[in-house]
């Protein structure tokens, strides 16, 4: 009997040493499997976040036709090169006929209204580098402007850059390519964000 009792006690040790390596290993299971979990739900979120964006640049494609604007993506960033706006050369004044396709941009910017907003201009290759360059962020300051006192895009979501002629889009030896090439292109950088 005392053989008996000695070996259920050795029994009841050994189940209950088990007990403990098995209850050690369901936590580190649960540990991996909860971080698994973690990176699941952000992968999700994520993926989310994604289609929302995707959804949402083929909105602001639909807003403009081909005569105002050509809508690209780049990686999250949506450039907006704004065909449907060309100056004059040597001129940097937004002119009141393109009022409704500003309006449209910025209806375009308030589709992502936590993105960053580039303004970029451009000139032909006419005049001198440095002038072009002066011309070509005279073009996107006065677009930025425009964009803020007439349809109240906050300023510290627009900045602008003038790259003068240095980046060219057409033939600047034929008319019609010197005016695609006095353009403005415009960048608008989306927040990721996970669903609220």
């Amino acid at each position: 009997m005392r053989d008996l009792a000695a070996q259920s006690a050795r029994d009841l040790t050994d189940t209950r040493a088990r007990v403990a390596e098995l209850e050690e290993e369901i936590r580190d299971l649960d540990e991996r499997l909860g971080g698994v979990s973690q990176e699941r739900v952000a992968l999700v979120q994520r993926l989310e976040a994604e289609a929302r964006i995707r959804e949402q640049f083929a909105a602001i494609e639909g807003m403009f036709s081909r005569d105002e604007a050509r809508v690209s993506r780049e990686g999250n960033r949506m450039v907006i090169r704004l065909v449907g706006l060309t100056f004059q050369s040597g001129e940097d004044v937004v002119r009141p006929a393109y009022r409704q396709l500003l309006q449209k941009l910025s209806q375009a910017a308030e589709v992502f209204p936590r993105s960053q907003i580039v303004v970029e201009g451009h000139t032909d290759s006419y005049g001198g580098d440095l002038n072009n360059l002066a011309l070509s962020r005279r073009r996107a300051e006065a677009v930025g402007a425009y964009l803020t006192s007439e349809f109240n895009v906050p300023a510290f979501r627009i900045s602008t850059v003038g790259y003068g002629e240095t980046q060219p889009i057409a033939n600047n030896e034929t008319e019609q390519g010197r005016a695609r090439n006095r353009r403005i292109d415009v960048i608008i950088e989306p927040q990721l964000e996970a669903a609220p």
